[in-house]
């Protein structure tokens, strides 16, 4: 093998954005829907717990569509717990 051929096909390889969107979860039901959105767990700091999700170049129907029941989610347990 010769790096030189492996260097001719790299340019092909698309490694991806290294820009992440980040979400935080306070509860087991917000880090349910995190994880089957898309995003990985990556720490916890103050007891909350930090996902992220690499940026993509063109945002999927899918994508969108889980953040946004996400975000619904979230939006409703506050509301719920200001009652």
């Amino acid at each position: 093998m010769n790096i030189n051929n492996t260097l001719i096909y790299t340019h092909l390889a698309n490694f991806g954005s290294e820009e992440y969107v980040c979400k935080v979860a306070e509860n087991v039901e917000e880090a349910k829907a995190l994880i089957e959105s898309g995003y990985e767990y990556i720490t916890e700091m103050d007891g909350i717990k930090l996902f992220r999700k690499r940026k993509q170049g063109s945002v999927s129907s899918q994508g969108y569509l889980e953040d946004a029941k996400y975000n619904f989610s979230v939006n409703n347990r506050l509301k719920e717990k200001e009652k």
